[in-house]
């Protein structure tokens, strides 16, 4: 019982079978569940923003705590150097930054954390080839958990802070994207049989342009991403517009 509990905590795979794979069914349910709470939590932390507020810092401390315990086990299983689990990959570095952030009393300069948060949690989770072993694993269930909290804290943050950027807020993106290609570039350097922020090789199960550089598909599906995002934040906005003029039309006819 013990050797199967550390075989679970610490993933030895050759402990457990091989898994289904990627889009197996439970990855499928799972993408459908991560929908589901990017609806609710866009309903109803919008519509409480004191609950959110509370409900996002249980989140992001949960989430760094057990990352930053992952980190711990990982190298004490000997399988991992101290190097190898440094905060090298976007969602690992973000996961850090957004706790950070969280709890800073000002938002300026939160946007490109945000961003990030969502951006990695989609794509990673999407991507994940979390099914390789038929066991769900500790690492697995933290990863996992990890890619929906970075989804739920932004929509929590966002929903009960209200931060207003500008266009010096949305040029941030980017330049804090580059930083974090250059500090995963360092630890692909250190590190030269890793992949950290899927630089080196394309990790997606397809590529877009098969002639063209695999940074061309990223850049396209980030581009999906972000519009997805503004789309729904457009739909929201117009749907309080809407609820704010019919609010203000009841007002002026019973005066």
């Amino acid at each position: 019982m013990l050797a199967n509990f550390s075989d679970w905590i610490f993933e030895n795979t050759e402990a457990f079978k091989p898994g289904p794979g990627l889009f197996c069914t439970a990855h499928i349910i799972l993408m459908i569940l991560m929908a589901l709470l990017i609806v609710f939590l866009l309903v109803f932390a919008f519509k409480h923003p004191v609950f959110a507020r509370k409900l996002g810092a249980v989140m992001v401390i949960l989430m760094a705590a057990l990352r930053l315990l992952r980190m711990i086990l990982q190298v004490a299983s000997g399988a991992y150097s101290v190097a190898e689990v440094l905060p090298w990959q976007l969602c690992h570095f973000i996961c850090f930054a957004l706790l950070v952030i969280y709890f800073l009393p000002s938002s300026r300069f939160s946007l490109p954390i945000l961003s990030l948060a969502v951006l990695g949690g989609t794509m990673t989770f999407i991507f994940g080839d979390y099914y390789y072993i038929n066991v769900p694993s500790f690492y697995i269930i933290e990863s996992v958990y990890l890619h929906f909290a970075l989804i739920g804290v932004t929509i929590c943050y966002v929903a009960s802070r209200r931060p207003k950027y500008n266009w010096f807020s949305i040029l941030q993106v980017p330049i804090f994207l580059a930083i974090l290609c250059g500090w995963a570039s360092i630890g692909n350097a250190i590190l030269p049989d890793h992949n950290y922020m899927y630089i080196q090789k394309n990790v997606l199960p397809f590529n877009l342009f098969p002639g063209y550089h695999f940074f061309l598909t990223y850049l396209i599906i980030g581009i999906i991403l972000l519009a997805i995002v503004a789309i729904t934040y457009f739909v929201i906005k117009f749907i309080k517009s809407k609820k704010a003029a019919k609010i203000y039309t009841a007002k002026n006819v019973e005066n």
